[in-house]
């Protein structure tokens, strides 16, 4: 008798096989997923951190042009009317600070024969609490008190502005429309500079150098300023 074979009574199923190659194909999707995944949140990251540091320069930038723009010199007590500049390298890096008075933030007395001053300072220091990354400085900001020519402060209130610093630049701008990089208020006759341009850069973990420029002309300046405005950017 022939015997009759069916279709129906074949087995089904994977070989082992069959199995293998399945999960290797598997895995391998599973991979260039997770690698475009990691590679997005990589970027993500990047950008969100880009942001912040554009944020913090912004915000950095405004407070110092509010305090620097307000700056004055006493007339009746030259000795209470400090602007002591300091071009600092240190590994090749420019790093300056800065001592000035400002009316920014006080009230006026109306028995007094100017209005009141306050103390401020910009400097950098070595980022102690290693919030930035490595290599990286603190810029500080005191207000109120006084402070020695080690960076020493004694009373008033001291605290960072930005952490990550890269770069914190000061010029000074003549009246002829030149850039100093220092200015000694006793050289120019007890007078302000017409502006300061401030040059300030930092970084993250993750991000590279960023930097910002902002130019603060000084109103109480008693120079006569001349000048044109591309001369003040031309070096930008």
């Amino acid at each position: 008798m022939r015997q009759k074979f069916s279709l129906h009574n074949r087995q089904t199923g994977f070989t082992l096989l069959e199995i293998l190659v399945a999960l290797f194909i598997t895995a391998m999707v599973l991979g260039l997923v997770s690698g475009s995944l990691m590679v997005t949140v990589q970027a993500n990251r990047r950008a969100v951190e880009q942001m912040e540091l554009l944020q913090k320069l912004r915000e950095t930038l405004n407070r110092m042009t509010t305090q620097l723009s307000a700056t004055a010199l006493s007339r009746h007590r030259p000795e209470l009317s400090p602007f002591t500049t300091y071009d600092i390298d240190s590994m090749s890096q420019p790093y300056d600070a800065l001592t000035f008075n400002t009316l920014a933030y006080k009230s006026h007395r109306p028995d007094a024969h100017e209005p009141d001053f306050i103390s401020m300072t910009y400097f950098t220091e070595e980022d102690r609490n290693n919030i930035g990354p490595e290599g990286t400085r603190a810029l500080m900001h005191r207000i109120g008190g006084s402070i020695n020519d080690n960076f020493e402060v004694e009373g008033g209130i001291v605290y960072p502005m930005v952490y990550g610093v890269t770069r914190f630049q000061l010029d000074y701008l003549e009246p002829e429309g030149e850039w100093r990089h220092e200015w000694i208020v006793t050289d120019r006759a007890m007078t302000l500079p017409c502006a300061i341009r401030v040059k300030l850069g930092i970084k993250s973990e993750n991000v590279d150098e960023m930097t910002m420029t902002a130019v603060i002309p000084l109103v109480m300046t008693t120079n006569t300023c001349q000048f044109e405005r591309d001369t003040i950017l031309k070096e930008f």
